[in-house]
């Protein structure tokens, strides 16, 4: 059996993050993908010698959450959940690895705990880009940069 990274020594010391802020995870996801998500981190960490269940997330902490979509890891997903961390509320958000990465405890992963974490997501929003948290609506900043082409629409030509 591999050996586990245990995790106690290298939590961040800060607050958790105030009710309102956004926290961002790549979708979409389904009570699959979230069990396979958290197995895989209790394959290679634990918390104080026992296996942690988890699902990352990113928070908005330092930038906003139009930008923090726009940067890797997010970058990649067509996807995003963004919830607050309010609307978390009865999962244990653990400051994890480097600022603004967290992780979401589980307890379980079972079915109705997978189930309500995915209520709790909310809307899975496609992005374009970045996110215009104010309208719900995606952005052409990345178009616009070159960064992004919405394969969906078919082949684009290069200005």
């Amino acid at each position: 059996m591999p050996v586990l990274q245990e995790l106690r020594s290298l939590l961040r010391v800060e607050e958790l993050p105030a009710a309102t802020v956004f926290l961002a995870r790549g979708g979409p996801d389904s009570i699959a993908s979230l069990r396979t998500a958290a197995y895989r981190t209790a394959r290679r960490f634990c918390l104080d010698g026992e296996p942690l269940l988890g699902i990352s997330v990113a928070a908005s902490l330092d930038l906003p959450l139009d930008e923090l979509v726009s940067r890797a890891p997010l970058l990649r997903f067509e996807h995003v959940y963004a919830p607050t961390v309010a609307q978390l509320q009865g999962f244990q958000l653990l400051p994890t690895f480097g600022r603004p990465h967290f992780t979401v405890r589980l307890q379980s992963a079972d079915d109705p705990e997978l189930r309500e974490l995915l209520a709790r997501w909310g809307l899975c929003r496609r992005i374009r880009g970045t996110l215009n948290v104010q309208a719900g609506m995606p952005t052409n900043a990345l178009r616009r940069e070159g960064r992004y082409r919405d394969v969906s629409r078919g082949p684009q030509r290069r200005p």
